[in-house]
């Protein structure tokens, strides 16, 4: 996970008139503790809505040493059967490219939504080989979309994506839409990047503010110890 992957959902959310904080959430292959660019942190989704599911197969949890809530083969229908259509927000943050079948992952994040509800992707374009356990694929926007919207999704015609763009770190892609059946979020003012949106007043980073832990990744990133 990257803070500026989370800056950007939160910004987005809040541009389309949704709250975070409300109805029930997962994290697709987050975990209560995750990597937060250079460390390990609190998962910051769960500062924004303390009742936030973490769906994990194992690996990423095990290393973060927190075990998420469910840990299935996210690519097994059967074995996610029973968190069909539960959730109001479903967020996925760095982890389409490691998964063997991103159509699959994504009709399963469709599957797992509830009418109305709403997903957030976020994944990397240019970035480094870094096995969790496989690293797979890159997504331009268009390829983001296309994992929603090809029909190789066999679950695509009860969605529509409202945004897919370059996030504000040029290396990573998002996606945001809704789920047909449900209330239709209003369609606010069109942009082409998080950036030139208002800042949420959901600071979940903040607490790693006050505890020097930017600091600290800042000075790993430079080398200093």
């Amino acid at each position: 996970m990257r803070r500026s992957a989370v800056e950007d959902c939160l910004r987005i959310l809040n541009h389309f008139g949704t709250d975070p904080s409300k109805g029930e959430a997962i994290d697709v292959g987050g975990a209560p503790r995750v990597h937060l660019d250079t460390g390990f942190a609190p998962n910051p989704l769960l500062s924004l809505n303390p009742g936030t599911v973490c769906l994990d197969q194992g690996f990423a949890s095990g290393l973060a040493g927190a075990p998420a809530q469910e840990s299935v083969d996210f690519l097994d229908g059967n074995a996610i059967a029973h968190l069909r259509e539960r959730f109001d927000r479903v967020y996925c943050f760095d982890t389409l490219e490691h998964s063997a079948n991103p159509f699959a992952f994504c009709e399963h994040l469709l599957a797992i939504t509830r009418p109305g509800g709403c997903i957030y992707v976020s994944t990397v374009f240019s970035w480094a080989y870094h096995p969790s356990p496989e690293d797979h694929f890159r997504f331009s926007p268009s390829g983001l979309r296309l994992t929603l919207e090809s029909p190789l999704n066999h679950l695509r015609e009860t969605f529509r994506v409202l945004w897919a763009g370059w996030e504000s770190d040029p290396h990573g892609v998002a996606l945001f839409g809704q789920k047909a059946g449900g209330r239709d979020l209003a369609i606010p003012p069109p942009f082409t990047s998080p950036r030139e949106l208002s800042p949420s007043h959901f600071n979940v980073l903040a607490g790693l503010e006050r505890s020097g832990f930017w600091k600290r990744a800042s000075r790993l990133r430079q080398g200093a110890p």
